[in-house]
């Protein structure tokens, strides 16, 4: 961090803390709120990895319901494209692990985790391709924060009963954006 000395774990995450507080007081500040939100989620992120349960949910539930924010790219130069399409399904450097292939939802084949077999192999020449199409071009956005991030560390934060509530909050709105998406299909 900053150039400077190795730093432990817990070291790592004081620091994001403080830079993190900082980031929130100087959007507030501007009045920028995707950057106060985004920085509220990463705060929150870095105190549960402190154990700093209370101050995490308490961080997590200023985020507004539908909150998202997406890293945006395009292909107009190498710099600014979308490198996990470039580099999975370009290049072939990087496949998608076992544990993503082939999921399910009610019987049919998870819209969440688009996989596909490349029916070939990846760059080393040995590694069978399977592809992601989550992210479909060197435009594709990939969100960096969003409400239902905000809403786990809540759960992960409060643990017990009130967790269990909060993500299945989670799961029937998830499900039920799974349902119409598949309506329109």
């Amino acid at each position: 961090v900053d150039l400077g000395p190795e730093m432990t774990p817990a070291e790592v995450f004081q620091r994001a803390e403080e830079k993190f507080t900082r980031a929130i007081e100087a959007a507030t500040t501007a009045q920028l709120d995707s950057i106060r939100y985004m920085a509220l989620i990463g705060r929150a992120r870095a105190r549960v990895n402190q154990s700093k349960l209370a101050e995490a949910a308490a961080d997590a539930a200023q985020v507004p319901d539908g909150f998202e924010l997406h890293a945006r790219y395009t292909s107009a130069s190498n710099r600014s494209e979308n490198r996990l399409f470039r580099n999975n399904n370009t290049t072939g450097q990087v496949t998608v692990d076992p544990s993503y292939r082939g999921l399910t939802f009610e019987g049919v084949a998870d819209p969440r985790v688009p996989v596909i077999d490349a029916d070939r192999l990846g760059a080393n020449a040995s590694t069978p391709l399977w592809s992601q199409h989550k992210y479909p071009s060197l435009n594709s956005s990939i969100p960096i924060a969003s409400w239902r991030e905000a809403l786990l560390i809540r759960a992960e934060a409060a643990r017990g009963q009130t967790a269990v509530e909060l993500i299945n909050e989670l799961h029937a709105r998830v499900n039920a954006q799974l349902t119409l998406s598949r309506l329109r299909h």
